[in-house]
């Protein structure tokens, strides 16, 4: 299996968004971790397809295959947009997700019109 990761600077951890090249499935662990970032992914990635209901057998099959992983950088427009884009959305989760954002509805980068 072949797939592309990069580090996202975000709040309160960095994490690491990995996509597969031939699918563009993507998932998101944290950067910091004592376990090796290729297992991580790999669980990551069979949690993924059981949540979106991928039978258990192609589940299995596709875990074997990334026995043989590769993570590198990539030259492909179509995953590099799609990893973008994903930053993006997750970004502005995390913006809606913070404490501030939950307990008012705004997210942390709202500003209040008193202070305008």
């Amino acid at each position: 299996m072949t797939g592309t990761a990069t580090l996202l600077h975000t709040r309160p951890q960095q994490l690491v968004l990995g996509a597969s090249e031939r699918t563009l499935l993507r998932v998101v662990i944290p950067a910091k971790c004592t376990e090796p970032i290729a297992v991580r992914l790999t669980v990551a990635v069979g949690e993924m397809l059981r949540t979106i209901g991928v039978p258990e057998t192609v589940v299995k099959a596709e875990l074997a295959a990334m026995v043989e992983m590769t993570i590198s950088t990539t030259a492909s427009r179509t995953v590099l947009g799609s990893m973008n884009d994903f930053a993006l959305m997750l970004e502005s989760h995390l913006l809606r997700c913070s404490p501030i954002g939950m307990n008012t509805g705004r997210s942390s980068r709202s500003t209040d019109s008193r202070t305008r």
